[in-house]
């Protein structure tokens, strides 16, 4: 099942509005999961109404072809679909179609050999209005960051993206990646120390006064 024509449209390309970890849990998401389940498919309209900015944020960040996005989302929730009734209510819905996103991402990107990357590692990076030099040189850094985190592995890679570009907490990576939250802590530690010594190599004019 796919979203209609008039779904995917919605989808914004350029400045996704999705905001991570801010999606407000709605007691409607139960009852449309208990719908579909019920023989209802149509309340499914609401799941993807609700949360395809959240799969097409997940699927912009991790570094899939602004072309290709929509066609991601899609295939998204056509495995969202399917599983459905793998759902369980102790985890948020936004939690869980996190988790299946990441998944299907990662795995696409990986089968046609691209490497999974954060496109926007901060839009705090830079003043609320900064002058067009200002903005030039955040763009600069952001990127030369970015390519210095493609040399991290993944393990350690995914949870500093999950948590400095989206915002989720320790405990939502734990239940993104379904790992326990001393692992979540041992790889971003980790990452963040391999990150660093990525920097000092590539970037040292970057790491100046940082010990």
């Amino acid at each position: 099942m796919k979203p209609r024509r008039g779904q995917r449209s919605s989808i914004r390309r350029k400045g996704l509005p999705y905001a991570p970890g801010r999606h407000l849990e709605a007691p409607k998401d139960l009852e449309a999961v208990r719908a579909v389940l019920s023989g209802r498919p149509e309340a499914f309209e609401s799941i993807v109404r609700d949360y395809q900015n959240l799969v097409a944020s997940v699927a912009y960040r991790l570094g899939v072809p602004r072309d290709d996005i929509e066609d991601a989302v899609s295939e998204v929730f056509v495995k969202i679909y399917r599983n459905l009734d793998s759902y369980r209510p102790e985890f948020s819905l936004s939690t869980w179609i996190y988790r299946i996103s990441t998944n299907h991402v990662l795995d696409t990107l990986r089968r046609a050999r691209h490497r999974p990357l954060a496109t926007e590692l901060s839009p705090a990076l830079s003043d609320p209005s900064p002058s067009p030099s200002e903005k030039l040189a955040a763009r600069q850094m952001a990127e030369r960051v970015r390519e210095a985190l493609l040399e991290v592995p993944e393990k350690y890679r995914l949870p500093i993206v999950l948590m400095h570009v989206e915002g989720r907490s320790i405990e939502e990576i734990a239940a993104i990646l379904s790992l326990p939250t001393g692992t979540v802590k041992t790889r971003l530690a980790r990452g963040r120390g391999r990150l660093a010594q990525v920097l000092r190599r590539r970037c040292p004019d970057l790491m100046e006064g940082v010990p």
